[in-house]
C-alpha cells in the first residue's frame, strides 16, 4: 500500500473525526476522492517506496488547488504538464492555482525536470485534508480542539513513514505546529525556519527572488547530503 492509500484509510476510517467536523458544520474537499486515479499514478511513478529526505510542508489544502487535485501544491494545469512530459498524454484540463503555479516556476529551475525534483523534494500539507465551513477555506488550525489532535497525530505518521532529514514549514502556523510536536517528544526530526508561503510569491515583482530564496535553501540541504 502506498503511503496515499494509508492516510485516506486513516482519516476515512476514523468516525469520531469525521463526525466531529460535521457537528461543526466543516465540509472536507474532495479532491483526494474525484482524483485518486491520478493521485495514485502520481505517487506510484514519483514516490513509490522511496521517499525525498526534503520536506515542504505547507497548512492543507484549498479548495482552488491540491483541495481539487488532492496533491499538495500541484494544480491541475501542473498536474497535466506532469504527465504529459512523463507519460506522453493527458485528458486532465488545465485550471491555474496562485500557490501551485510558484512551485511549478519552482520545479521548472530546479535542475530542470520534474523527475529530479521529486526525487530529492516531498511536498506535503501538515494535514492531509482540506476544509471548508460555507464559501469560506478553514486551516487545520482552526478546527474543532480533537480533531486538531488526530491531524498531529497523522502528520507525526507520515514523517515516521518518509524520515526526513529535514521539514521546511510554509507558513507561520506550520511553524508553531512542528515546534509544539518536537515539544512533547512527537517527533525528532530536524526542523528549519519557514519560508514565505508559495500564494504570496506568485507575483511578477516576487516570484524570481522569492523561487532563489527557495532554491538557496533547498541546495543547501542537497549539499550538506
Amino acid at each position: 500500500m502506498i503511503l496515499y492509500d494509508d492516510l485516506v484509510t486513516k482519516y476515512e476510517e476514523n468516525s469520531e473525526f469525521i463526525r466531529e467536523l460535521s457537528d461543526a458544520g466543516i465540509d472536507i474537499l474532495n479532491g483526494y476522492r474525484s482524483n485518486k486515479n491520478n493521485i495514485k499514478k502520481f505517487y506510484k511513478y514519483f514516490y513509490k517506496n522511496k521517499y525525498p529526505k526534503i520536506v515542504l510542508c505547507g497548512i492543507n489544502p484549498g479548495r482552488n488547488g491540491a483541495g481539487k487535485t488532492g496533491i499538495p501544491f500541484i494544480d491541475f494545469d501542473t498536474l497535466r504538464e506532469i504527465f504529459l512530459t512523463i507519460f506522453g498524454q493527458s485528458d486532465i484540463v488545465s485550471e491555474k492555482e496562485n500557490s501551485a503555479q510558484f512551485i511549478k516556476y519552482l520545479i521548472e529551475h530546479f535542475e530542470g525536470n520534474y523527475t529530479d525534483f521529486f526525487e530529492k523534494i516531498y511536498l506535503t500539507n501538515y494535514s492531509f485534508l482540506g476544509y471548508t465551513k460555507g464559501n469560506d477555506n478553514l486551516n487545520y488550525f482552526e478546527l474543532p480542539p480533537n480533531a486538531k489532535g488526530f491531524i498531529d497525530e497523522m502528520f507525526v505518521y507520515e514523517m515516521n513513514v518518509i524520515k526526513p532529514n529535514v521539514i521546511i514549514p510554509l507558513s507561520e502556523e506550520v511553524e508553531k505546529s512542528l515546534i509544539l510536536i518536537k515539544q512533547k517528544g512527537l517527533i525528532n526530526f530536524a526542523t528549519d525556519s519557514r519560508l514565505p508561503h508559495p500564494r504570496y510569491c506568485f507575483f511578477p515583482s516576487r516570484i524570481k527572488p522569492k523561487s532563489d530564496e527557495y532554491l538557496a535553501r533547498l541546495n543547501n540541504y542537497l549539499i550538506e547530503k
